[in-house]
């Protein structure tokens, strides 16, 4: 992943296929963690992730549900259109310790 950021740093990759990248990773990971040595952790840090209620574009909440993932948050990914209140409800119910809303414009 180092490699692809690097690429797409320079310009030398596109957006959606770092995100393919990092689908790819995420799925290697999990299909390796049960052989992998666990920690134990004391509290687990939850993120509630969404895209604004007027908006449809979640490449960029995709990308960065896949790259918290992948290190250690626990994410919710509530989806796109989300209105305040589907994140309030989700930071409740989910006892998260904070919000990402992505919106393209």
């Amino acid at each position: 992943m180092k490699v692809i950021g690097e690429l797409f740093g320079s310009g030398q990759m596109q957006l959606p296929f770092v995100l393919q990248s990092a689908e790819t990773m995420k799925a290697t990971v999990d299909a390796l963690n049960p052989y992998l040595p666990k920690e134990e952790k004391a509290s687990e840090t939850v993120l509630v992730l969404g895209t604004v209620k007027g908006d449809v574009h979640d490449v960029g909440k995709n990308l960065v549900d896949i790259i918290l993932s992948n290190n250690g948050f626990k994410v919710i990914n509530i989806g796109i259109k989300a209105d305040i209140n589907e994140f309030i409800i989700a930071v409740r119910e989910h006892k998260a310790q904070a919000i990402g809303m992505s919106g393209y414009l």
